[in-house]
């Protein structure tokens, strides 16, 4: 009966997918609300062979207030009956910070990731894209989108595009030190 046991757990680890689902925050409620509900729903749907990981990535944007991360507000909304994995980049303050702290503890993991899903909004998107390119340019992305926004979120994207290059340097140096 154990060696049963044991074969059924091992045939489990081999037939299992590893998924590891980055939510990029947002200092916006209601943007970075619809991200996660987004991400719940599309994890949500996936078959139990699929072992998860969430990695929620976002600290806070103004240091001198007093609140909880991105990443803090967007674990604690996220219900489930599932044994998910969560991982929380609290420092993470912008989207070139959000990648690049991703990908240092992407190295450090010891277990192979099968697939990586990145959930972000719909105006949010072609920027996020361009530093994933940059920082990770050999690796397949899902992209799953929300479509919550607001006038200040797209009339701003053009500008902070410009200073992707400037972010993904700067995030690098401090993370020399």
């Amino acid at each position: 009966m154990k060696f049963l046991i044991l074969l059924l757990f091992c045939s489990y680890l081999v037939n299992s997918t590893n998924v590891v689902s980055m939510v990029l925050g947002c200092q916006i409620n209601h943007i970075q609300d619809d991200r996660i509900n987004t991400a719940i729903k599309y994890i949500s749907n996936l078959d139990d062979s699929y072992n998860v990981t969430w990695y929620l990535s976002g600290g806070v944007k103004n240091k001198l207030k007093k609140i909880n991360s991105e990443a803090f507000k967007m674990k604690n909304k996220i219900k489930h009956n599932r044994s998910w994995n969560y991982v929380t980049d609290n420092k993470a303050s912008n989207t070139a910070e959000n990648f690049v702290h991703f990908t240092f503890w992407l190295d450090e993991q010891d277990f192979e990731i099968d697939l990586i899903i990145i959930i972000t909004s719909s105006f949010h998107y072609d920027r996020s894209k361009k530093i994933a390119d940059i920082i990770m340019p050999d690796t397949d992305i899902i992209w799953i989108l929300g479509q919550e926004t607001c006038s200040y979120c797209e009339g701003n994207e053009k500008e902070y595009t410009k200073n992707i290059f400037k972010d993904i340097e700067n995030i690098k140096e401090l993370s020399k030190n």
